[in-house]
Parts: structure tokens; sequence; C-alpha cells
């Protein structure tokens, strides 16, 4: 329980089919940055207690600071040091929450987990295997977030609100009378104090470099930047340099200390490989050969129609014409191609 209304809504709902829930909040840090905003915050968690409070079921703290730091945090400022543009969600996700909550539901002899995620667990008829599928709220759904989940984890998760209308999560904690229903939503990175991505890694002293180059793709230098790391892949803003036409970030070498600018023509791509790849409703078997799919490479971006293929301990995804594809450190997810529903597999990017 996040201290949010998705997961307040989700523990009500479990609790009114019968089950006995126990909620559980995770802190993730210690200090005024970390704590002063986010889903793990104390005053989220103090929500968090008045809504188990009022469903009645038990609820404990769980402190994660040491793993969170680890798993999310410091890669988070390694990836970023190196050019990369990573998603600490994905991250979270992958080594923290969902396996903390499966330790933590085998050590109260619970079979099952639940959160408030925005999608829905199903079994994928070609294969029976567990996959994830998309919410009914699309505008919300959070399938993309959720891809690293393996069969085990999926097997036993359950999502309440994935069959929900977000309108229809707050009418459902209003009549409730959970102090949450009408609480803003974060869209912050919930570490990063006042959202400045930037100064949580020189807070974090990351190894950011020093100046260097703003070239184009012929190496022409337009300007001077302060470090590679304010920088990343599809940029637009606040590069401090003009041509008399758009320029975007189209890649960045911190080796070099190079910031690699254009058009946004020359930003689109036919293709990315993504590595660290896990198979939800699809087998690493029907990729053998290119796979018709709906390609997804944003939180909130929309599915592109490709053909995804297994190459060299990765996949492969290839777009019909240039398309404006992710930043390397981000994820790709591959939807099946016949409806865009079902999360068949998903990938960290490493190159375009």
């Amino acid at each position: 329980m996040s201290g949010g209304v998705d997961s307040a809504v989700a523990a009500a709902l479990l609790v009114e089919q019968g089950h006995e829930v126990i909620g559980v909040t995770f802190r993730i840090g210690s200090g005024a940055g970390i704590e002063a905003r986010g889903c793990c915050s104390a005053q989220q968690a103090s929500d968090a207690v008045e809504c188990a409070a009022a469903l009645g079921i038990k609820h404990f703290v769980h402190h994660a600071e040491e793993d969170f730091r680890r798993h999310v945090v410091e890669p988070f400022a390694r990836a970023y040091a190196a050019g990369l543009t990573p998603n600490p969600c994905i991250d979270c996700n992958r080594h923290v929450r969902f396996p903390t909550l499966l330790r933590l539901a085998d050590s109260l002899g619970a079979p099952l987990i639940a959160t408030g995620h925005y999608a829905r667990v199903e079994r994928r008829s070609a294969t029976a295997r567990y996959c994830l599928a998309r919410a009914v709220d699309d505008a919300k759904d959070q399938s993309y977030v959720l891809w690293s989940l393996d069969q085990a984890s999926l097997a036993r998760l359950r999502l309440p609100v994935g069959g929900l209308l977000k309108s229809e999560a707050r009418e459902i904690a209003r009549q409730r009378g959970l102090i949450v229903a009408d609480k803003p939503e974060s869209q912050d990175i919930c570490f990063v104090p006042h959202g400045d991505y930037r100064q949580m890694l020189i807070d974090t002293e990351a190894d950011v470099g020093g100046p260097g180059p703003i070239v184009n793709t012929s190496g022409a230098v337009l300007g001077r930047h302060q470090g590679t790391y304010r920088y990343t892949v599809g940029q637009r803003r606040g590069l401090g340099v003009s041509a008399g036409r758009p320029l975007y970030v189209l890649a960045v070498d911190p080796k070099s200390c190079t910031v690699v600018v254009g058009g946004i023509e020359e930003l689109l791509s036919n293709q990315v490989r993504a590595e660290q790849v896990v198979f939800s409703g699809a087998t690493p078997e029907e990729f053998s050969s290119p796979t018709a799919v709906r390609a997804q490479m944003s939180a909130h971006g929309h599915r592109v129609e490709a053909e995804a293929v297994c190459r060299d301990a990765g996949l492969v995804v290839q777009y019909g014409a240039p398309t404006r594809t992710t930043a390397p450190g981000q994820s790709v997810v591959c939807y099946d191609g016949d409806t865009g529903r079902q999360v068949l597999c998903g990938g960290v990017v490493v190159r375009r």
C-alpha cells in the first residue's frame, strides 16, 4: 500500500472478496530529499496506515532502503553517467518491489500478492503461460512497467484495479470513506528531489564527467555543454545551440564528453536491440523467426506495428518504417500482434 488511491482500492476490493488482507508499505530512504515526495514517503506511509485502519486490515512498514539504494538509485546514477536513459520504476519492480513482496508473502504464509497497478494478469491461450494484459483504462495502463515479471510472480499476482477506470476507483474510495479518494497522483521519480535528476546525480557524487562539445553528425562544433549527464537521446529543449531548425539529441558519448545533435529525421530508426529479455506470454522459441508484434517504447507511448526476433542472446525489434524509437536504457515491450493487449516479452534497449 503506497498511500495512494489505487492500492487502497485494491485492498478494499480484496477484503470485500473475502480475502484476508495484510497491507505493507515500503520505506526506501531517509532524509529530506527522498522523504519529501514520492510513493514511499513518510506522509504516504501515514495515509496507508489510515486506509488500512479504515478497512480493518493488518498493516506494517517494511524498510527497503538498502535494496532500493543498491538496485535502483545507484544503477540510475551509473546509467545516466554512462549516457543512458534508465527507467527506475522498471528496475524497482524487477529488483525490489515484487521480489520483496514475494519474500514477505512467503514469510507470512500468504499464497498471493497484490498491487494497485493498472494492468491485468491472464493466461495466453496459445501457450497457457501467464501474461500481463492491458488495463480497461487504456490511459492509465501500467503493463509496460511490469514487463519484467516472470511466470512464478505472475502466477501469484492479483491486480484488482486493472478492470476499472480511474474515475471508478476514486468513486469506490469515496463510497468507502477512504481519505485518499481525491488525492493527486505523483508524476515524478520518487527519489529525485524537486524532479531534478541532474542535481540528484551531483548530490550522489556520480561520475558525471566534465564539459565538452555539442556537434552535428558531420562533426561540426555548434556549442559547448557542461556535462553529458544533462542530456538524453531525443531531448529538444535546453540544448543551448541553434541551427535555424529544431535540434534533438541524437547520441551522448561520456567517454569523449560529446553530445551529438541533429534534425528530427536523424532521430528516426528502423530497429532497436534489447537485452535482459523476459518472456511473459510468449516463449523464446516463438521468436526464433521474425514474429509480428506491437511494440511500445515508453510508459505512455503508442504501440507500433513491428517484427521481433531473438538474435545473439537478445531481441531485435524491426519497424516497417522509420520510427522515433526509444533511448538506450529505456525498455521496449512487445504486445501480441493481433490485438496489442497481451505482453509477450520485453527488454532493455542497448542500441538503436
